[in-house]
């Protein structure tokens, strides 16, 4: 068994442009069978007309503000006031209720440019520091310094992520090949405990991507990008309604020969949203995602190597062909929204999801170890909401159930040469350690309230209670069983004062418990000779207080928050001195704390254009500036040393120019302080100023658009993340991923 899996792995390896023609003749086939459908659908196109938007928050007690949303909409507030809001002006509208920091990024805008990453869309928002390295879709992310710790090609943790609200997240972490950035409505961001109503457990808060629906998208539309470092990306979608029913389908794919050497990657992703009005008060959906990608994985530099040449990869990598395959991940959910009465509803909600993952040689050449990751996992939410007066007061409750299961997940690992292990001899492909984590579960039950106590002062509440367990099996080559489950609580309380329409005060305090991955803290001999364990890892616990303020005024439009987290038990993915290799430990006690800053400005508009209404001339400045203080509480070993892996300040910005007329024009940058890449802060990396240019035009109330866009203007050598040791003692060691260099790339979009 061991042999069959290692040569079926390397037969796949081999066998490149049989993958590429499978994917080609998909991805015709997919076009096919959107061209059929166009032509079968395209003479109802007034089904349309049916009511595009969900039904409205019962709170609708939120600032009046009447610009649209834009790219950085965490600035923004929405009035909402009739049948022609959007749904993104809908959801922007209930985020505003919430007394804390929320974002609303409309993904319209964000196709103004290249949208090749996740990083594409998280861009220009306050508190959220979102790097790209390698060109692919293993994000390093991180809100309010959650998996701080964490280089790009994690699994990604310390954040809920969710599609349409149901969960990818489990107990296992958040797999990154079933993100797609095309295809989307919009994307919310909630930070830290202000995300406490979607179930979010973690320090980060949650993520949500709102899919397009058949009443929201094109009945066709193609899009295609290309680019330097031998980019292209290409998109099919196609949307429509039909009585009681509507459908989104979407197909894309893309490959990129890679800015570093050995950082190829090619990915194919299918998206589909399928929905039926059974009648008036009762709506249900089903979701589809797969994603197939391919990626190699070019290693880490030193500080030094980056300044020279940071298009090398890291010798090991190339030397033993470091790759990652997921050969075919899918994610299945299902939706039913119950309207119950005028003032309640109901809504139940269910997933399920695999993604295998083959990960080749590693990047080191004492341990030659391949990977074969398998996970399944199924979710369930049942959410009851409604609304109700008290003398004469509003009042908005909601009741939840969230559940996430592992129902089968393992790690094979294989010795790809013979040699000698913590002592112990092992042959060619010899299979090493069998891991198993079947059985992790997460489940939150949580009552949570929102009361208008006086004329414009909202007083909001909620408690939740967790039920956590981590089942984790070394199975092969010694038996060794973690099996604990441990029961916990969760809070919030806030307030929010209306001062005006367009000014609003909040303040509130939560708590926020993060479990450890299920696969995190498993030692085997590659850590230690002759060990197998499991670490004993505490939850991660930390009370955040948050004051802030969103305001509209005269030119402005904004949002300051100041946000204080006391962490216990932080969870840090370290390089401990007793072990070769990485781990995690629960950390002494930490302090994050921060401001997040977003200012949207029109610093000039003039004229009026016609029947499109607006004016004719406009030039607007988005920013985004978030400071990030976060560091150890007297540690007996790092005392009071600044957590590595985030820069304390992260400056983003875009000046842009429109025309009524379609075209536009923008200049943007992002700048970040040095930051240290080990916990000793014995060694940083350099700062940087990163710049770019967009040209673009996009035919007013027509489907037609196109863009050149240039990025990294100066060509700027600089480390996009690092992954942190334990304490490098001052030398520059390879932690660190390459940004990209001066770049061009140019799209084109057409909606029929």
């Amino acid at each position: 068994m061991t042999r069959t899996f290692l040569e079926g792995h390397l037969s796949y390896q081999a066998n490149g442009h049989d993958r590429h023609y499978r994917s080609l003749c998909l991805h015709l086939f997919s076009l096919g069978a959107v061209l059929l459908a166009i032509t079968m659908t395209a003479p109802g196109q007034e089904a349309h007309d049916h009511d595009p938007s969900p039904s409205p928050s019962p709170n609708q007690s939120a600032p009046a503000v009447s610009d649209p949303p834009t790219a950085a909409s965490s600035l923004a507030t929405v009035q909402v006031t009739g049948v022609d809001d959007t749904p993104a002006d809908v959801e922007q509208a209930q985020l505003n209720t919430i007394p804390g920091g929320t974002s609303l990024v409309p993904s319209q805008q964000v196709e103004e440019s290249r949208v090749a990453t996740q990083a594409d869309i998280l861009k220009l928002q306050p508190g959220v520091f979102a790097q790209v390295a390698g060109g692919n879709d293993g994000l390093r992310i991180s809100i309010r310094g959650s998996g701080v710790d964490r280089g790009t090609g994690f699994f990604r943790t310390g954040i809920l992520f969710t599609f349409d609200g149901l969960p990818i997240t489990g107990p296992s972490g958040t797999p990154f090949e079933l993100f797609d950035p095309l295809g989307l409505q919009y994307t919310e961001i909630l930070r830290g405990t202000n995300a406490f109503d979607t179930g979010a457990l973690a320090l980060g808060g949650t993520i949500n991507y709102v899919t397009n629906t058949g009443y929201t998208s094109s009945p066709v539309e193609a899009r295609f990008e290309a680019g330097s470092f031998g980019y292209y990306k290409g998109q099919v979608s196609s949307g429509y309604v039909a009585g009681p029913f509507d459908y989104y389908v979407s197909v894309d794919g893309s490959s990129r020969a890679g800015f570093q050497d050995h950082s190829n990657i090619d990915t194919t992703r299918y998206v589909v949203n399928l929905g039926y009005k059974i009648n008036p008060n009762i709506e249900t959906r089903f979701y589809v995602r797969y994603a197939w990608e391919e990626l190699q994985q070019p290693g880490q530099l030193t500080r030094e190597q980056i300044r020279e040449d940071p298009t090398q990869a890291n010798p090991n990598a190339a030397k033993y062909n470091a790759d990652r395959v997921q050969p075919g991940s899918i994610w299945l959910g299902s939706k039913t929204t119950f309207m119950l009465d005028p003032n309640s509803k109901l809504e139940v909600g269910a997933t399920y999801m695999n993604f295998p993952i083959i990960i080749g040689g590693a990047t080191s050449a004492v341990n030659r170890i391949s990977s074969l990751w398998t996970y399944g996992n199924v979710s369930a939410q049942v959410k009851y909401a409604r609304t109700d007066q008290i003398f004469n007061r509003e009042t908005d409750t909601s009741l939840a159930l969230y559940t996430s299961t592992d129902i089968y997940g393992d790690v094979h690992r294989f010795v790809e040469g013979a040699q000698i292990i913590g002592g112990l001899s092992y042959r060619k492909d010899q299979l090493f350690t069998v891991n198993n984590f079947t059985g992790s579960s997460d489940n939150v039950l949580l009552l949570s309230n929102n009361t208008e106590l006086l004329p414009h002062l909202w007083l909001t509440t909620g408690v939740a209670g967790t039920f956590i367990r981590r089942n984790i099996d070394i199975t092969y080559p010694v038996r060794y069983l973690y099996d604990k489950d441990r029961f916990s609580y969760l809070a919030r309380f806030g307030l929010r004062y209306d001062i005006t329409p367009d000014v609003q005060l909040y303040t509130n305090i939560g708590r926020s418990i993060e479990p450890r991955n299920d696969w995190a803290g498993v030692l085997t001999p590659t850590f230690a000779p002759g060990l197998w364990k499991v670490l004993d890892l505490k939850e991660q616990t930390a009370w955040t207080t948050e004051v802030g303020v969103r305001f509209k005024w005269w030119i402005f439009q904004g949002n300051i928050d100041y946000f204080y987290s006391a962490v216990k038990d932080e969870l840090l993915q370290i390089t401990e001195p007793q072990f070769n290799n990485v781990t995690e430990a629960n950390a002494s006690p930490t302090t994050h704390q921060g401001v997040e800053i977003g200012l949207n400005t029109t610093l000039w508009q003039s004229g009026k254009w016609g029947d499109v209404g607006g004016p004719e001339h406009k030039l607007s400045l988005i920013q985004a500036y978030t400071y990030s203080d976060f560091y150890f509480n007297n540690d007996p070993v790092f005392g009071h040393n600044h957590l590595p892996g985030i820069p304390p300040h992260y400056y983003q910005a875009e000046l842009r120019y429109d025309h009524a007329s379609g075209f536009y024009v923008s200049f943007d940058v992002q700048a970040a302080s040095s930051y240290p890449v080990d916990y000793a802060d014995s060694f940083y990396t350099d700062s940087y100023v990163i710049l770019g240019a967009t040209v673009g035009y996009a035919q007013p109330k027509k489907g037609f658009e196109v863009y050149l866009d240039f990025s990294n203007l100066t060509n700027k050598h600089y480390a996009a993340d690092v992954s942190p040791g334990y304490n490098d003692h001052g030398k520059d060691v390879a932690r660190s991923d390459p940004g990209d260099g001066f770049g061009v790339f140019s799209g084109v979009q057409y909606k029929f």
